[in-house]
């Protein structure tokens, strides 16, 4: 076999992204308290097409990059992000409904610990966030964000990101790239 170690198989359920446009994240989050710039640094599939996210000058350090989404009710869904530190050192994420509220993770990027120890070390600087909700039995109002939390806002500095993924289910899968409706 020349070293070669045994094949493996990767067992997970089928699941769905209902993140469109899951790499150009603009597309699908509202962007107008920021901006994101996109292929500014190598993302974790070895590729050159990861996002700066920057907050405006003037916005509050809890600004958050926020897309409206359609949850079911009674349902779990799973939020998950790549992040990496680019001048922040803490920052999280949020899937929240109106009617259940909402779950966060709170990240800190400078030595990979989060408040859920839901966080995987991606390699060179990246980590993959998530954050998990069950949802009440009516849902009217739903909500993903990436909240950049009380560090200086000066229109300059920001967060790397890359491939946002919702799925229902009560944890995260293998990141799916979804690139419907657009670039």
């Amino acid at each position: 076999s020349g070293g070669a170690t045994c094949p493996s198989l990767l067992l997970e359920p089928s699941r769905t992204n209902l993140v469109t446009q899951s790499e150009y994240l603009g597309g699908f989050f509202d962007v107008s308290k920021g901006v994101i710039n996109y292929n500014v640094t190598t993302a974790p599939d070895g590729t050159n097409s990861a996002g700066k996210y920057i907050v405006n000058n003037g916005e509050s350090a809890n600004s958050p990059l926020t897309a409206y989404i359609t949850l079911s009710p009674n349902t779990d869904y799973t939020l998950s992000l790549f992040v990496k530190k680019a001048d922040y050192n803490t920052a999280n994420i949020r899937i929240y409904s109106v009617e259940t509220g909402f779950s966060t993770n709170n990240f800190d990027l400078s030595n990979g610990t989060a408040t859920a120890d839901q966080i995987e070390d991606y390699g060179n600087g990246w980590y993959r966030v998530w954050a998990t909700l069950t949802t009440a039995a009516s849902v009217t109002n739903s909500q993903i964000q990436l909240i950049r939390n009380a560090e200086l806002i000066d229109g300059t500095s920001g967060i790397y990101i890359y491939g946002a993924q919702v799925e229902q289910g009560s944890y995260a899968t293998s990141y799916i790239p979804n690139h419907s409706g657009g670039t």
